[in-house]
């Protein structure tokens, strides 16, 4: 028995009986009750496995983490799940627990799986049968084959976040408010962020809120009808995927808080016809822990944080409480030294002609070297109108990035003797913050003097 991706509640009616098939309830509950609400009725035929404590492991302090090959196998045979038994898996709501499953089953090499539309949830609401036997299952021989390239690392992602030119797609699959970086997954759902912090405390750990730098936002939860929990069909999954840029003929890495719902994007994923995906298993339970892992905080999107993110730079936004009148306050409300606001100031060569110098804290800029530099002898500071004409942007939100067209560019070597500075944003009172070296990687190819005086 061949196995499409997807069946439907009519199709596994037919087949409760066939002798070939594995039907298994993967439910999961944050407050670990799915073995008991098995007990209380599932689809008959059905085992249970539940994807924290049957399937996952721990390793250096990364929790959910795939079992090893030898252990996963030992959890099949011991289900009667062999390498010629063809496995439903079912759930309910968002089904992570069996995408999960289908996930972790392909990965060792048994492409047989499918997963249950609808899932007992559609299963219930017709009529249909529930049991309450727990059937003993005949042990069989079930022989992990590791299909890598379905699972990818945080060196795979660092590498990839080194490449400008790698053309991989990073998708987060959290709730918009994990992506923004203003809560953290946790099992019962998200917790917020006390005010003004950029991290909690996870069981003795500081867990870092913000998401990859460069992930695109695809939360699992909108791949669902939302009143019958049934998938999108698979033209709505690749016009959602597609407005989001994802290309069917690019790789596609997605992560989630650990490994869970991103198991049910990359299915949804897989549904809509995108051939090459693989999770990153460890997700933000490893990202979010590991300190010298990049992250970026943002809550809002402007041109300089879609530029940013296209970079893949890793960054994170401040917002003032208040109007900002002076450098000094800006430093004191960022928590930086004066030394590390830069200051993009916008000069005026000729009629449309532009160029921007970018300096540290309460520098002033030296006319006699601006003006040898750029070989000419008289240029004027842009008033306030040509700011936002050459921009796009009011002055105490100029950036250098996000620019609707082109502008010469100067770096003061003063900004790169800072480890870490902020600089406009493209939305007055909010600043980005990030390091001196990010800034420059993602100006290019920028002139770099003393411009000071």
């Amino acid at each position: 028995m061949d196995l499409p991706s997807l069946v439907d509640t009519n199709w596994l009616a037919g087949h409760l009986t066939d002798p070939g098939l594995r039907i298994v309830d993967a439910r999961w509950r944050g407050d670990e009750s799915s073995r008991a609400l098995y007990r209380q009725g599932h689809i008959p035929g059905a085992i249970h496995l539940d994807w924290h404590f049957d399937l996952n492991t721990t390793v250096d302090g990364v929790r959910d983490l795939l079992l090893p090959p030898h252990k996963f196998k030992a959890v099949m045979e011991a289900t009667g799940i062999g390498d010629d038994t063809a496995v439903v898996a079912y759930a309910e709501t968002d089904y992570s627990g069996a995408a999960r499953l289908w996930w972790a089953l392909r990965y060792y090499g048994h492409p047989n799986v499918a997963v249950l539309d609808g899932g007992l949830t559609k299963w219930a609401a017709e009529g249909r049968p529930l049991s309450t036997e727990s059937p003993q299952p005949i042990p069989a021989v079930f022989t992990p084959r590791q299909q890598g390239q379905l699972l990818a690392t945080a060196d795979d992602i660092l590498t990839i976040l080194d490449d400008p030119a790698a053309e991989v797609a990073i998708v987060d699959t959290r709730p918009a408010e994990q992506h923004a970086g203003q809560a953290v997954w946790t099992p019962a759902g998200s917790r917020y962020l006390p005010s003004g912090k950029a991290w909690v405390d996870a069981d003795g750990r500081r867990l870092r809120a913000g998401r990859i730098p460069g992930a695109i936002s695809l939360p699992s939860t909108e791949n669902f009808d939302a009143q019958s929990w049934t998938l999108l069909a698979p033209d709505a999954l690749r016009k959602r995927a597609a407005s989001a840029g994802l290309q069917p003929d690019q790789r596609v890495i997605l992560y989630c808080g650990v490994g869970i719902s991103a198991s049910m994007g990359l299915f949804a994923l897989h549904l809509a016809g995108y051939p090459d995906l693989a999770l990153y298993d460890a997700s933000w339970d490893e990202w979010g822990h590991d300190p010298h892992l990049p992250i970026t905080i943002a809550d809002l999107t402007t041109p300089v944080t879609r530029h940013l993110d296209a970079l893949r730079l890793p960054y994170r936004l401040f917002h003032h409480p208040g109007p900002v009148n002076s450098l000094a306050q800006a430093a004191l409300e960022r928590n930086q030294q004066p030394e590390q606001v830069v200051r993009s100031i916008v000069f005026r060569l000729a009629e449309g002609q532009f160029v921007m110098v970018l300096i540290a804290g309460p520098a002033q800029i030296s006319w006699p070297r601006l003006r040898s530099h750029l070989g000419i002898s008289r240029l004027t500071m842009a008033s306030e109108v040509e700011v936002l004409e050459a921009t796009g942007y009011v002055l105490g939100a100029v950036s250098p990035f996000g620019l609707p067209a082109p502008i010469r560019t100067l770096l003061d070597r003063s900004v790169l003797q800072q480890n870490v500075i902020s600089l406009g944003s493209g939305q007055r009172g909010v600043a980005v913050i990030m390091k001196s070296e990010d800034l420059h990687k993602g100006l290019g190819e920028v002139e770099t003097g003393e411009f000071a005086s």
